[in-house]
């Protein structure tokens, strides 16, 4: 029974948080209860109607009047009827939910063939890869190619937004990367003709942050190019350094260059890329993972292999969460040197 009484009450409160807006909720969260009841309930009404077509705006008003206006006689008639409209309001509703839960699902099915399906093997190197996001479908992308037999390209990207638009954009970014990703490209070449078709095929003001990294296992050179997304970290036994910022993000300007940039690493050296995801992870309580919490996990585990390492980031994170839904889709690239 308590299990059920916190699931309605974590209903109750997406409701609140999804049909009324941060600035209101302030307002209305510092009044005392009786007032704090009356103002939720109200704008709670007030949006869901918002959003309702015309039809069903009349059908929903009806059904209100019919609850609240009864007589002696036609009282029960009334709210019968009432419940009626509702009902078919429910109904209509919810097929307009399955039917975008359908198109969400097989979204999420076309993304999940898109994500490497097993890590890669690079001799004396350890890799992993991870991307699991917020919504049905995600805004992070996570990949590796495999540009010859001794160069090796990873990327973690992070599409401006979220949701569906995030996710087909994401798709296009992965898209355009494999087809012009060769070996006869330097990495500043590849991310800037990235940069230039993404700028020249999307809506302004949508940008993505990228890092792409290039492994070169006959050199056990890596490189990689920061477009605008969080610095890398350095992981050398305790130590922990933040790497350079980079450039631009991806689709904010078509004339934007991108400077390599490298990250020589001695065996039992880890690099790691992660999504702000991690990071900006939020509670109920508005306390954030942060960036403190990451660096006790790489001080207290950087020893661990890169999966065991990642693994223990992720259960950290949700741990930390509880029964929060995340904020933001959570990616992670982990590259250690053997």
């Amino acid at each position: 029974m308590a299990g059920y009484w916190k699931k309605f009450k974590k209903d109750l409160r997406d409701i609140y948080e999804f049909y009324v807006d941060d600035e209101t909720r302030g307002r209305v969260d510092s009044k005392g209860w009786f007032v704090r009841f009356i103002q939720r309930l109200y704008y709670i009404l007030k949006n869901f109607l918002t959003k309702l077509n015309p039809f069903r705006k009349v059908v929903f008003i009806l059904a209100l009047i019919f609850l609240v206006s009864t007589n002696n006689n036609q009282g029960g008639n009334q709210q019968d009827l009432a419940g009626y409209l509702l009902l078919f309001l429910l109904l209509l509703e919810l097929k307009d939910k399955l039917l975008v839960r359908r198109e969400l699902e097989a979204g999420r099915a076309v993304q999940e063939t898109l994500i490497p399906k097993t890590l890669p093997k690079i001799p004396g190197w350890d890799i992993w890869l991870y991307t699991s996001p917020a919504n049905d479908v995600g805004g992070d992308l996570v990949d590796y190619l495999k540009i010859n037999d001794h160069k090796h390209l990873f990327i973690l990207a992070d599409m401006a937004g979220k949701g569906l638009g995030a996710a087909l954009l994401t798709s296009k970014l992965q898209a355009t990367l494999r087809a012009i990703a060769s070996a006869d490209k330097s990495l500043e070449e590849t991310a800037a003709k990235l940069n230039r078709i993404f700028y020249r095929d999307v809506m302004k003001k949508n940008f993505a942050t990228l890092i792409i990294a290039e492994l070169d296992n006959k050199t056990n050179q890596l490189n990689y190019i920061n477009a605008g997304h969080l610095p890398p970290l350095k992981i050398s036994g305790e130590k922990i350094a933040e790497q350079k910022k980079g450039d631009p993000a991806i689709g904010l300007s078509s004339e934007t260059k991108y400077g390599l940039i490298k990250a020589p690493l001695n065996k039992n050296e880890i690099f790691l890329v992660y999504s702000d995801g991690i990071t900006e992870a939020r509670r109920q309580d508005g306390l954030f993972f942060g960036d403190k919490s990451l660096h006790d996990i790489l001080h207290s585990h950087s020893s661990l292999s890169s999966a065991k390492l990642g693994d223990k980031i992720i259960k950290k994170v949700k741990e930390f969460l509880g029964e929060s839904d995340p904020t933001d889709d959570i990616s992670l690239l982990i590259i250690r040197r053997e």
